[in-house]
């Protein structure tokens, strides 16, 4: 078993070797299990006025890099790249 640290997002992408931790991003339950960092909530739980929105928008050509383009320039970049890869 490969023992890795909690590092923040900024630490990996200054990792030169990120080898150990891409392993642990493609097979770990930890990553496979969704985070809900933000406190949106289940999809399936949100207002259908929301889910029309969402849908809306995607048919209007957001797509995901679109997405996270806003949230970077919504939240502070700083706190952005401090999210923990590991809990």
């Amino acid at each position: 078993m490969i023992q890795i640290d909690s590092i923040t997002l900024n630490k990996y992408f200054e990792l030169d070797d990120k080898t150990e931790y891409n392993f642990a991003i493609n097979y770990s339950h930890q990553f496979n299990d969704p985070i809900d960092e933000f406190s949106i909530g289940d999809f399936k739980n949100l207002s259908f006025g929301i889910i029309k929105d969402l849908q809306d928008d995607y048919s209007e050509g957001m797509t995901f890099e679109k997405m996270i383009d806003h949230i970077i320039n919504t939240f502070n970049i700083k706190d952005f790249v401090r999210l923990y890869l590991l809990y």
